[in-house]
């Protein structure tokens, strides 16, 4: 008995210098880079644009903005105070209900133009009256989104937890069905200025958002934008001007895609969920399998991989994005005291490409329609297109671009390849003119 107690002894010993040697191993050199990507946030310039779209559906005084935000604030601090992980949040109610009108939907039937692949002006110009009666009674919603352009970033108070509260983006998407209305009612001019303006207020506060969701939804709008202009460059003529902003709405340089300052705020929704986990059921077991501060280690080469400049370029010019990096695997000795931390990070590892294919996806959008502005101020001079393309079917207009746009002769369209549409394996725009009457001559 003796020596199984010692054998015993020895054993339980062993295992406890591995869990003690384990614990104190710090983040190895590729982690300790990407925690300091993730924690060197320099505070954003300019105007943030939660409290808009916070209290968008609200009637509130520009001068009572700023404290009901703050009231909704500190009511949600005290909700986050001892709330479980699992526990929803996000169902947290203004006190400006009750206090101020709210607008409500008006069941039409009708889809506001949220998806790139949608012809919303088609769409608009089909029900036509229906459209108009829904925008009229959504008429406060679209000033107030379009009065998002006076904003610079996102970043919401209400973070710390994985079910936290977010604005009702829904409602941003009635301003491109309204810019349809405008168009299709010869408004023109008012149509091109308001969609131009979306694409660049949009392409600017999804790149500084705190929020993937906030992030993607932005990024939605940009690609429905995109589409809505392109097709209203179809329908006029080549010499119809086209307002100031639409210059700088769609130059490629103007706003460079980003999804930095995204995955900051999506890794400290994590953090803090897991730190809120490690105090939850099981808290005198849970130190024993998870270490918060190693698993965060391990999980920022994750998220801090859309900051590193390779990637911030592939977004830029469509090359191909650098691969997520791995995380450590259970057999590894950093694993002995963190085995749930180790079992739950490499799921992380592959969630997030998809996303940096998407906003790759949208600038290559973006700069399918920058082309066609150039083809169209060429073409204003030369009285129509005439190109000569390469291989009998396909002329590529941007020999630096990895991942370059071309004219289809077959269809007359610019057509690029899409990585991050499942289902849609490429993103087609008709040439300005093309639609107008006479039509622009395709060579």
């Amino acid at each position: 008995m003796r020596w199984v107690g010692l054998l015993v002894l020895i054993v339980a010993g062993f295992v406890v210098g591995l869990f003690v040697v384990s614990r104190t191993m710090g983040p190895n050199d590729e982690q300790r880079a990407a925690l300091a990507w993730l924690d060197d946030e320099p505070a954003p310039p300019g105007r943030n644009a939660f409290a808009a779209l916070w209290l968008i559906e609200y009637d509130v005084p520009p001068e009572e903005v700023e404290s009901v935000v703050a009231a909704d604030v500190e009511n949600y601090r005290q909700a986050l105070n001892g709330a479980a992980s699992s526990q929803v949040l996000s169902n947290l109610t203004s006190v400006a209900e009750g206090r101020f009108a709210r607008h409500s939907s008006r069941p039409s039937g009708l889809q506001h133009c949220g998806s790139a692949s949608q012809a919303c002006l088609a769409s608009v110009r089909a029900q036509r009256d229906e459209y108009a009666q829904q925008i009229e009674h959504d008429r406060a919603i679209v000033e107030r989104v379009r009065g998002l352009s006076a904003f610079d970033h996102y970043r919401s108070p209400m973070k710390g937890h994985t079910f936290a509260p977010l604005p009702a983006l829904r409602w941003i998407f009635v301003s491109p069905a309204a810019s349809a209305l405008d168009f299709v009612e010869g408004r023109q001019q008012a149509a091109l200025e308001a969609v131009c303006r979306d694409v660049e207020t949009w392409r600017r506060l999804s790149a500084q958002s705190d929020s993937l969701v906030f992030a993607v939804t932005g990024g939605a709008m940009v690609a429905v934008g995109s589409r809505l202009f392109a097709d209203m460059l179809a329908e006029l003529p080549l010499d119809q001007p086209l307002p100031p902003i639409c210059s700088t709405a769609f130059d490629p340089l103007h706003v460079a895609p980003d999804l930095c300052s995204a995955m900051r705020g999506e890794e400290q929704t994590v953090h803090a969920h897991l730190e809120r986990n490690d105090q939850e059921a099981y808290r005198f077991l849970r130190p024993l399998v998870l270490d918060v501060r190693a698993t965060r280690a391990m999980m920022a080469p994750v998220y801090g991989h859309a900051c590193a400049a390779p990637v911030r370029r592939a977004l830029a010019d469509g090359g191909d994005i650098p691969p997520v990096p791995g995380v450590p695997a259970l057999r590894q000795w950093r694993c002995i005291s963190n085995v749930l931390g180790c079992s739950v990070a490499p799921m992380t590892a592959v969630a997030y490409t998809p996303y940096l294919q998407r906003f790759q996806d949208i600038h290559a959008m973006v700069r399918a329609v920058d082309h066609a502005l150039r083809l169209r101020a060429e073409a204003g001079t030369n009285g129509g297109f005439s190109f000569q393309a390469q291989r009998k079917s396909e002329l590529r207009l941007d020999a630096d671009a990895a991942r370059a746009a071309v004219i289809d002769s077959a269809t007359g369209k610019i057509r690029i390849p899409l990585r991050g549409h499942s289902g849609q394996s490429d993103w087609r725009t008709p040439l300005p003119a093309s639609r107008s009457d006479p039509p622009a001559e395709v060579q």
